[in-house]
């Protein structure tokens, strides 16, 4: 049943050799992007690097605890031209099944999975929206919901 594990490393060699493995691509530029997947599984970790880059992504299908499972693991961007060279990276390490293509990165601002279609910009909104009446109470008004209009502003860097 969903909820029924706990998140745990199974093997701390393999946590070491992803943390290595992630230290040695990024010291090379090899990654665009990279978030954890602890907090939220992957559809969190996936909208999250949606509202920094303002881009959109096609996940690949999934299952229901694939989407939400709060694993040890990462989501990482790289170039597509650099995918086959990693791939053999990993194949050659004690990780080899531990990597997978999840998604492509488009310019579309919008999330698909499972035949489910999501504009970026809504998704943002109503992931932020406690945030914002919070800061609607805390801070100017004015100021905080021309903040959290700027969400909306695909050109907008943040």
């Amino acid at each position: 049943a969903i909820g029924s594990v706990t998140p745990d490393v199974d093997s701390f060699d393999d946590f070491k050799a992803f943390f290595a493995l992630i230290q040695d691509w990024n010291n090379r530029g090899l990654i665009q992007a990279y978030h954890d997947i602890g907090d939220g599984g992957l559809l969190a970790t996936v909208a999250e690097m949606m509202f920094a880059s303002r881009l959109g992504v096609a996940l690949e299908d999934q299952t229901t605890a694939g989407l939400f499972a709060e694993e040890i693991g990462a989501v990482v961007q790289i170039k597509a031209a650099d995918w086959e060279a990693l791939q053999a990276e990993v194949a050659a390490s004690s990780l080899k099944d531990a990597i997978a293509v999840v998604g492509r990165v488009n310019n579309t601002d919008q999330l698909s999975v499972n035949g489910l279609t999501l504009e970026r910009a809504e998704l943002q909104q109503a992931w932020s929206e406690v945030s914002h009446q919070i800061q609607r109470l805390r801070d100017n008004v004015e100021t905080a919901d021309q903040e959290f209009a700027l969400i909306t502003d695909k050109s907008h860097q943040g």
